[in-house]
Parts: structure tokens; sequence; C-alpha cells
């Protein structure tokens, strides 16, 4: 994204809302309500004209952060920030890319079995911004460049399991004390499905005039290809600092 500031303040937002809950672990009386601090990945398989402009694979990989606070009994409050690129050549001589920033909020729901296995399912909003680049010479090209008030909207759907050790691996049989009483380490594998609203391409501005003489050619203007979808079934993975 040409606005580096988005993801600087996304990610100080999430800082912000775990020192705000942090103290929620004192209102537990007989048990305690977990934090997680997590980093991880996601890849979604979109399948549409307008993304092969960017991929040949059809997968968008995107790195994650993301806070997590328990407010009841395994129902955990989910904030994020997920970003990423990609790039591709397409009809042999045009290189274009794509990057996303996309902030989410949602709910996740685990049930645990046994201690250290927390299979869950998960409702994530999301709210995508996105920019688009292609070069059509060494020395102009069309764009799309995106502000925060021009993402689009969608949601993630997905079941998955939570892995962690137990927490007495790292507290042994004594007394614990503070807030890192209850600090363990895990992971969790997840799939489902995201949607979300497609990305027009129908204004792509031209940088600068070109000339119109060579194959490689394009009559300076506006230009449409379509729509870029980011919808699909996804994967994902992270690993996680729980307190």
């Amino acid at each position: 994204m040409r606005n580096g500031l988005i993801p600087c303040k996304a990610f100080s937002a999430i800082l912000l809302a775990l020192a705000l809950v942090a103290p929620l672990q004192a209102l537990a009386e007989e048990d305690f309500l977990e934090v997680h601090l997590t980093g991880g990945f996601e890849t979604v398989l979109t399948q549409d004209g307008g993304f092969d402009y960017v991929s040949k694979t059809d997968w968008m990989a995107t790195g994650t952060v993301a806070a997590e606070v328990e407010v009841w009994d395994e129902l955990f409050v989910r904030l994020a920030l997920a970003s990423g690129d990609s790039s591709e050549y397409f009809y042999d001589n045009y290189f274009a890319s794509l990057s996303i920033v996309e902030p989410q909020l949602g709910l996740r729901k685990g049930y645990s079995i046994v201690e250290g296995i927390r299979p869950y399912v998960a409702a994530i909003a999301t709210y995508t911004v996105a920019d688009v680049d292609i070069d059509l010479t060494s020395e102009t090209g069309i764009s799309r460049d995106s502000g925060i008030g021009d993402g689009r909207f969608g949601g993630k759907f997905s079941g998955g399991v939570e892995l962690f050790l137990p927490r007495r691996v790292f507290h042994g049989k004594g007394e614990r004390s503070g807030f890192f009483k209850d600090f363990t380490l895990g992971m969790s594998v997840e799939c489902g499905y995201a949607l979300r609203q497609a990305i027009p391409l129908s204004g792509l501005s031209q940088e600068k005039e070109q000339g119109t003489t060579g194959k490689d050619s394009m009559i300076p203007g506006r230009h449409d290809l379509g729509d870029l979808s980011l919808s699909g079934f996804f994967i994902a993975g992270d690993f996680r600092f729980m307190f």
C-alpha cells in the first residue's frame, strides 16, 4: 500500500485494545480469562478473470497479526490485521501487482475436549482495502490507488482446532502469580470460506500519456478490466502466545 500509515495505525489499535482488556483477567473467580497474541498466515483460493491478472496460481496469501480476548467461557473477541501482495505477468508483456490491507473483527467459540486441544468455530467481519498497479511500459502504467474509504466489506466463516502446551509445562506444580501466571504456547489451523465484495477494476487510470506506436501501446485514458474477486475457500494457521 502506498499509505504505509494504515497498517501501523491498525496494529497500534490491536495493542491498545489488548492493553485495555488485559485487566479483565482479575474478574475471573475460579478460572481466568484468556488473552492471546497471534501471528500467522491465510491463503484464499480465488478463481475469477480479474484475479488472473495478479496470480496464475489463483491463491492469494496474506500475513496476519491478531489479539484475542476471552469474554465468556471460551468465547473470544478477535481483532486482527491482514496484509499481503501478489504479482504476475499477463499477456507475456504486462506486469500487474495487487496489495491489500484488511482489518478484521469477529468472534471465535472454542469447545475444549482435553487439555491442550480445543476445536472452534469462528465468524469474522472484514474490510478490504486494495491497490492494483499494471506496468504497460517502463515509463507508464495504469493503477487503482485506494484510500481507507474505498474498501470493501466481507466476512469469513470457518472451523478449526487450537493446539497448545498444557500450562503446567511452564510452571510445574508451584504456585503461580502475576499476569504471566497462565502463559503457554500454541498454534491453530482452520479452513472455511471468505465472502468479500468484488473490487471494481473499471476505473484504472493511466499514470501519464503514452505514445501509440509499437505493439505494446495502449491509448491513454481510463481502462476497464472487470472485477477482482477475493472470495473463496481459505486455509489459515498461526502461532500463539497465550496468557
